[in-house]
């Protein structure tokens, strides 16, 4: 392969395995080592692996391809538009020789349960038959205590424990909660 490709951007950029300064070069031999394998072509196949640079890997427009002796590279000429209309006319033919064959209609489904429906989150306080932290705290000990025992949510009793820290007075319902959480945890 020859020829390189030059970086005529203002920024150096990390490109193809390697930093590369504005101004400087990759011999094209240098990129199909880098990217060749998942190009997909061969070292013959030059200007297709010029392409495959330009759309792929160097997309952002500011690299220049370059022939050995400095010259710009062109790619040749392609009459494609007359190979285009030539292949759109075999796949017309093709398609109407050969009909697809209809796949069998796949059984009706039934929704799954509970489809179409709202989904409601319980409040994660309320898990324990309708005990929250704020209700234990609020009751006076006679009445908390009882509910500290019903309750079987380790993560209400941990925010009780939290919340009896911040307020005065609750020590008796702190010392319990502790109690509760060492006995069943």
């Amino acid at each position: 392969m020859r020829g390189y490709v030059q970086n005529v951007g203002t920024q150096a950029v990390f490109i193809l395995q390697r930093q590369v300064p504005p101004g400087s070069r990759i011999k094209l031999e240098d990129a199909y080592k880098a990217v060749g394998k998942r190009s997909g072509l061969k070292p013959t196949q030059v200007v297709a692996f010029i392409d495959f640079l330009r759309t792929q890997i160097l997309h952002q427009g500011n690299w220049a391809f370059f022939e050995d002796e400095g010259e710009v590279f062109k790619p040749p000429k392609k009459k494609t538009a007359v190979k285009v209309e030539k292949v759109e006319e075999k796949l017309e033919e093709v398609a109407q020789e050969v009909e697809a064959p209809q796949k069998p209609s796949p059984k009706p489904q039934s929704p799954a349960r509970g489809a179409g429906k709202p989904l409601r989150r319980s409040p994660e306080d309320a898990l324990s038959g309708g005990v929250t932290p704020a209700a234990i705290l609020e009751a006076p000990y006679e009445q908390a205590r009882a509910l500290i025992d019903k309750t079987r949510s380790k993560m209400v009793l941990r925010r009780a424990l939290k919340l009896t820290q911040h307020f005065s007075g609750k020590e008796q319902h702190m010392r319990h909660i502790i109690k509760r959480l060492e006995r069943v945890y």
